[in-house]
């Protein structure tokens, strides 16, 4: 199964970056780019994707909106945080509004995947 992934930040160079990750896998795809919270919420509507990346300060504001309406869009998407500080207490209160992982900018090439396919085999 291929999985659909939405990256949401408003930096153009982290979604390149996020994005380049899976240049050379196949069995992740990309669907779309978001860089504001409409687009968001509206690409996430038309093409219901399995993962999203979500940048933790979207927009100058911390993401825990933008968590909610993300899941009332769709139920059934893993959230996983994109963050340039170590877990704090947003992570908490982030994975309490329904984010399923977490991983750091500067540790995204080591600890990206693995945290996909963790946060995959956890139930939306």
């Amino acid at each position: 199964m291929i999985t659909k992934g939405l990256i949401v930040d408003d930096n153009a160079e982290m979604q390149s970056v996020i994005e380049d990750c899976f240049l050379h896998r196949d069995d992740i795809q990309i669907i779309g780019l978001a860089h504001n919270r409409e687009l968001a919420f509206k690409l996430a509507q038309k093409y219901k994707p399995n993962l999203i990346f979500l940048s933790e300060n979207f927009q100058g504001e911390q993401s825990l909106e933008v968590i909610t309406a993300l899941l009332d869009i769709n139920s059934n998407v893993h959230i996983i945080i994109l963050s340039m500080f170590a877990p704090s207490s947003y992570h908490q209160q982030a994975m309490e509004k329904g984010a399923h992982g977490f991983v750091q900018y500067t540790k995204i090439y080591t600890d990206l995947l693995p945290e996909i396919q963790r946060v995959s085999s956890l139930k939306p």
